[in-house]
């Protein structure tokens, strides 16, 4: 990793308030975890309030599945007879 990213990083991770810490490291586990386990994929969503669009970055994911994980999460969070309720974190 080159030096100054990490102490650039580090440095911002540091003015975060702890509980905002402890989700950051919740989502760099889980993002790591898909870049090296070729079975776990996933994708962020970014909403971007003051320009009014959303963005999503796809992890080790192609567009189709892309597109049938959030038709998939749609479901657990919408529909009551869906199955296993999908936690947000």
């Amino acid at each position: 990793m080159d030096p100054q990213l990490a102490a650039d990083m580090i440095e911002q991770l540091q003015r975060m308030p702890e509980d905002k810490q402890a989700h950051f490291k919740l989502t760099i586990v889980s993002l790591m975890q898909c870049y090296l386990d070729p079975n776990t994929t996933g994708a962020l969503l970014i909403n971007y309030e003051n320009e009014d669009r959303y963005a999503i970055i796809s992890v080790g994911m192609m567009e189709e599945d892309l597109i049938d994980g959030l038709e998939r999460v749609h479901s657990l969070l919408t529909d009551p007879d869906a199955g296993e309720k999908v936690p947000l974190q």
